[in-house]
């Protein structure tokens, strides 16, 4: 397959990442860090379990992100906004992980429902 065969095709195919796909890239990264903040302000064996858990749940979410913006190319203002949205979201959560078992969990929740 030669470059000219690699267009940018909304409908499918070869398609550059976006600039904001990449600054949600950077909000997961953000939120991995809040994860090894939780482990490492109190080591222990429940801490990697709990550290586990969350990381299982936003990687299904980041999944499902990735996937979908794969599929349909945030190249709209409205698919912009709701990918904003979701951004977000995704960054009150990061926000929330280190009181997520700790406190009382209401704001991840919210952030993961949004």
């Amino acid at each position: 397959m030669t470059g000219a065969d690699r267009t940018t095709n909304p409908e499918g195919g070869q398609v550059r990442a976006s600039t904001l796909e990449l600054f949600f890239d950077l909000v997961f990264v953000f939120t991995i860090t809040q994860l090894t903040h939780v482990f490492t302000h109190q080591p222990s064996w429940q801490a990697v379990g709990q550290v586990a858990l969350l990381f299982g749940v936003i990687w299904w979410m980041y999944s499902g992100y990735v996937w979908l913006t794969n599929e349909v190319a945030p190249n709209s203002s409205a698919r912009r906004t709701f990918l904003l949205i979701g951004m977000f979201g995704f960054f009150v959560l990061a926000l929330a992980i280190p009181d997520a078992f700790h406190g009382t969990g209401i704001a991840f929740g919210i952030a993961y429902v949004l």
